[in-house]
């Protein structure tokens, strides 16, 4: 995996991927991961953007999390993220479908206004239980 720990424990910051296409006249953001865990719930908390630079990244994370403890509820905190592309939603149903097989269950909290609407527009509010 290419993601960097942090010296604080539970942080990790995905830088864009080699292999990603360049976006012509794009700036390319990193997503900085913080995870925090407890009672069978793990959060992990997404900050800058989350597209096709470093989704495939996330994707090997959150899989590296569930695989590695008992987890029954996994909790994306997107108040920080500000931007997600189709490849952003594909880790997060990706991690539903993962979740459920294991019979637990994912929660998407506090996305801001611009990626609550694309929730909304593709139909992901109820089937990834988006709350705010």
């Amino acid at each position: 995996m290419s993601f960097e720990v942090h010296d604080r424990p539970g942080v990790a910051r995905i830088p864009p991927s080699p292999d990603a296409p360049p976006l012509a006249g794009a700036e390319v953001a990193d997503l900085l991961v913080t995870r925090s865990d407890g009672d069978g719930t793990t959060t992990l908390a997404l900050s800058g953007e989350l597209d096709m630079t470093n989704a495939a990244t996330l994707e090997e994370l959150v899989g590296s999390v569930v695989e590695q403890q008992p987890v029954s509820v996994l909790v994306f905190d997107l108040a920080a993220l500000r931007f997600v592309d189709s490849t952003g939603l594909r880790v997060l149903i990706t991690a539903r479908t993962l979740m459920a097989e294991r019979g637990g269950r994912i929660e998407v909290c506090g996305p801001q206004p611009n990626v609550r609407r694309l929730f909304e527009v593709v139909g992901l509010v109820e089937h990834l239980a988006v709350r705010a």
